[in-house]
């Protein structure tokens, strides 16, 4: 069962079953991580077994303006959802400076925090969906990277 997707100019996000996907064109908010914890909120009750997410972040949502208060935020969502939480992908695309950086920063972070549930970053979408499919036996990861591709066409695209 999947719930319609939701989306505004910089992030959408829908589910397959208990797999919550996101994709954010744009850097996350305040307002973008409320409507996240509502979906997840909602799929836990649904889920009692558990979730899992993947992350998409394309390049163009990687630019350092994400202030303390939406990284607090996002720290928060996750230690919320952590007992509800089966895997968690994250996937920061390109191949220049930024999705590097973006991608050690993360890695350095989880180094530290120590998760309770399985979680990896990774460069593209193949590689994210591989993994979390590992993670989730039964769940069908070709319908989880043509939802991916469903919600990027949803997003606006900006010139």
């Amino acid at each position: 069962m999947s719930d319609a997707p939701w989306h505004d100019d910089g992030l959408a996000f829908g589910n397959i079953g208990n797999v919550l996907v996101n994709v954010f064109r744009q850097p996350g908010t305040l307002p973008r991580i409320a409507q996240v914890r509502a979906r997840l909120g909602k799929l836990v009750a649904q889920y009692p077994g558990g979730v899992a997410q993947i992350l998409v972040f394309e390049e163009t949502s990687i630019d350092g303006t994400v202030g303390a208060d939406v990284r607090a935020a996002g720290t928060e969502l996750a230690k919320q959802f952590a007992p509800n939480t089966l895997a968690l992908a994250y996937v920061f695309e390109g191949g220049g400076f930024r999705a590097a950086s973006a991608r050690m920063v993360l890695s350095a972070i989880r180094l530290v925090s120590r998760s309770e549930y399985p979680n990896r970053i990774f460069s593209s979408v193949p590689e994210g969906t591989r993994w979390l499919g590992e993670h989730l036996p039964g769940s069908d990861m070709r319908q989880v990277a043509a939802l991916i591709d469903e919600l990027r066409a949803i997003i606006p695209r900006t010139a």
